[in-house]
């Protein structure tokens, strides 16, 4: 499954997550347990680190939540959503997501 992943300020890329084992994979690459964004308008999911700014995880890119912005800490992944799953995200909407939505 395929999601653009923020790894720094500007650090974006794809990345390749195991379809078979993706709870683990993600929270691999989290660093621990994860929490979910929903866009549901946009079709879009943005899968942080539950407890990134209690642990002090740096800074990685501010993010637009209804009418405030909010600051995300760590590694970011970014996924489409199919009804209520996640899913791959096609690098159009990734990049429209990106776009209007992180700072």
């Amino acid at each position: 499954m395929t999601a653009y992943t923020i790894t720094g300020p500007g650090k974006v890329k794809p990345r390749e997550f195991d379809d078979n084992n993706l709870l683990d994979d993600i929270q691999d690459f989290l660093g621990g347990y994860m929490e979910t964004l929903t866009y549901l308008r946009e079709g879009v999911v943005v899968v942080i680190h539950d407890e990134g700014k209690l642990i002090g995880l740096p800074y990685t890119c501010q993010i637009k939540r209804n009418r405030m912005i909010d600051t995300l800490v760590g590694n970011v992944a970014i996924f489409g959503i199919d009804r209520s799953d996640l899913c791959s995200i096609t690098r159009e909407k990734a990049i429209e997501f990106i776009g209007n939505y992180i700072l």
